[in-house]
């Protein structure tokens, strides 16, 4: 068990060289001292949150745009009427068998 509580403190400690502004923001946040707490300007401010952010919008709007692709293609196939559907009413059809359950 004493093994395992070195390899913890190790991962902390490569966690805290790789991410240390990220580490020491945390921890702030986790002050059980209201002073020590950072202020929501502070957090705001702090630069990763920015990246992270930015990276969290760029990624968005890339899916958005692969959303709106795939929904260019599915009218496209569908007024060609060659829609790949599964048997008509499927969709809101309980799977088979489901209606004898329970009983």
């Amino acid at each position: 068990e004493g093994g395992g509580s070195v390899q913890g403190a190790a991962a902390l400690l490569e966690l805290a060289k790789v991410w240390g502004e990220e580490c020491r923001l945390i921890a702030r946040l986790m002050s059980a001292l209201p002073g020590d707490r950072p202020t929501a300007k502070e957090v705001l401010h702090t630069e990763f949150l920015q990246t992270s952010m930015e990276d969290l919008v760029k990624l968005q709007q890339a899916q958005i745009q692969e959303l709106q692709k795939q929904m260019e293609t599915y009218n496209r196939l569908e007024s060609m009427g060659k829609r790949d559907t599964p048997a008509a009413g499927a969709a809101g059809a309980p799977p088979r068998g489901a209606e004898r359950k329970g009983g």
